[in-house]
């Protein structure tokens, strides 16, 4: 990259839905530690009050973009809004943080630093903490049908299975940096403009979850890695809009995505995508015998998987 860092522009999209008082929250730790940059705050089409609050809160703003969604197309579709409108104010890098997130120190300007120096890599991310003060930053591998087979009932009951699934990379904590082939958790992470559009954005066929393993699959076809930061540090508040959701939510996305990835990233032949259509299908059967939140997604839940299965998702926004 040409430019130093004094001339560089920095955009930090925060997705927000029913969740403005955290997104409140966010934005004041960054106006606390950071010094050049633009926050683009894209309400995800919110069912509460959220709308009105940062509206009234942040419109006279200079260091803030408000933008709002017509619907509510998920975590990569919103996003993709905030992208879209940094990349036509010329960005040249892009932050994606959670609503939840609150900045320790200037995370922001250490991580940026750290990744111009580092040309060979195309993500990076910040130490993070839990509540209680612990690390939670992951270093994420691939995520193969091995992986996602034995992380699966009843596979994942059983010690020999558990114990196949490595999906993480030992960090080293007495190092600032760790490189990796993979993925940093995706609550908070920084990335070259130019990069983001090159890999097209996030592919918006998922509405939630599996995003990171898919950003995996896109850095390892342009052969780029990532970065842990550990001078980089902040405070992960934990999922706070999607515990409102219910589990039936929450695994009706999860299946779903996790599905598609396996398709279409993994090009898996027919016979096995059939084998995992039924998997899937028959489980979400005997879950909703017991439980009416499962019922009432179970017409929704196999057509979504019937879709899937024959390949009927939209490939125009595979982003």
């Amino acid at each position: 990259m040409e430019k130093n860092m004094t001339s560089l522009k920095t955009g930090i999209v925060i997705l927000n839905y029913n969740t403005s008082e955290e997104t409140k929250k966010c934005v004041y730790s960054i106006r606390k530690f950071e010094k050049q940059y633009t926050i683009y705050i894209v309400d995800n089409c919110s069912s509460d009050h959220s709308w009105d609050d940062l509206y009234h809160t942040f419109h006279n703003d200079h260091d803030i973009v408000l933008l709002r969604a017509s619907r509510n197309g998920g975590y990569s579709y919103g996003n993709n809004i905030g992208i879209t409108k940094c990349l036509e104010d010329n960005c040249d890098i892009i932050y994606i943080v959670n609503s939840d997130i609150e900045l320790l120190n200037s995370a922001f300007t250490i991580m940026t630093k750290t990744l111009i120096n580092n040309p060979h890599c195309m993500i990076i991310g910040p130490s993070v903490v839990d509540n209680h003060g612990n690390e939670v930053q992951l270093a994420k591998k691939k995520l193969t049908l091995r992986n996602f087979i034995y992380g699966r009932h009843p596979f994942c009951n059983i010690p020999f299975f558990k114990k196949k699934v490595d999906r993480l990379y030992d960090i080293p904590v007495n190092q600032r940096f760790f490189f990796f082939q993979g993925m940093v958790s995706g609550c908070c992470f920084g990335i070259r403009a130019t990069d983001f559009k090159q890999i097209h954005y996030f592919d918006e066929n998922v509405f939630l979850y599996y995003e990171e393993d898919i950003l995996i699959c896109k850095l390892a076809s342009h052969e780029r890695k990532a970065i842990i930061d550990h001078d980089a540090k902040v405070w992960h508040k934990e999922s706070v809009s999607t515990k409102k959701s219910g589990f039936a939510f929450i695994r009706y996305h999860r299946w779903n995505s996790v599905t598609y990835y396996l398709y279409e990233y993994l090009q898996l032949n027919f016979f096995i995508r059939t084998l995992i259509f039924i998997w899937n299908t028959v489980t979400w059967l005997l879950l909703s015998i017991r439980s009416r939140t499962y019922r009432e997604l179970l017409h929704d839940f196999i057509k979504k998987q019937t879709k899937l299965l024959f390949k009927r998702y939209d490939t125009s926004i595979k982003k």
